[in-house]
């Protein structure tokens, strides 16, 4: 097999149309022993930002984060959660706290994350339980994880991440928010300026 032999850590550089600007491909200075790029029996293009890799046996890297894709909510909606001791949809009558995915294989996981702005009098609090298709997935640890210990009624911005790991599904799922207060009180839930979102992250096997 003819090679073509670059040495003294040589560079290959590869023009544009023009000559004027070159992609370069390069060894590193020091290598513990030979080593094999295969290039793969397909055209391939890469997209800018990303990379051509796989452990080595064709079936993707292993030990690496891999997301398939990222849900943005947006704002979620004004609201005002009476006191309950058993958890309701965050809403306003209308418009709930949701976002839905759809899943790109059955065996993916989804992280959710969720960022709260609220508005709490003395001595109030709330608890929430997250939810897939209206099955809780998560719930707080305790009855009312938020709680407000100030003298004086504040606003408080509170944050959730949970990993669903059991969808099994490929089609569209609906992630939503539900919320229960403390006894007697109300809690308000604010979305100016996305103060109040979800994020939905397909994170694949």
């Amino acid at each position: 097999m003819a090679e073509l032999r670059v040495k003294g850590t040589g560079t290959l550089k590869l023009f544009e149309s023009d000559n004027t600007s070159s992609v370069t491909i390069a060894s590193p200075a020091s290598l513990g022993g030979d080593r094999t790029v295969t290039l793969p029996d397909a055209s391939v293009t890469l997209a800018s930002g990303t990379m051509l890799a796989t452990d080595g046996d064709g079936s993707g890297l292993s030990g690496v984060g891999k997301i398939g894709q990222v849900i943005d909510s947006g704002a979620g909606p004004d609201a005002v959660i009476i006191g309950s001791a058993s958890f309701v949809a965050l809403t306003d009558g209308v418009t709930a706290l949701a976002a839905s995915i759809t899943p790109s294989a059955t065996s993916s996981s989804v992280l959710m994350m969720v960022s709260i702005m609220s508005y709490c009098g003395a001595g109030d609090g709330y608890g929430v339980s997250l939810r897939r298709g209206g099955v809780e997935f998560y719930a707080s640890a305790s009855a009312y994880e938020i709680f407000n210990n100030n003298a004086s009624s504040n606003y408080s911005r509170s944050f959730w991440m949970a990993l669903d790991t059991g969808i099994s599904t490929t089609s569209a799922t609906e992630y939503t928010v539900y919320v229960k207060t403390d006894s007697g009180n109300d809690v308000t839930f604010q979305r100016t300026e996305n103060e109040s979102k979800i994020i939905l992250m397909e994170v694949l096997a």
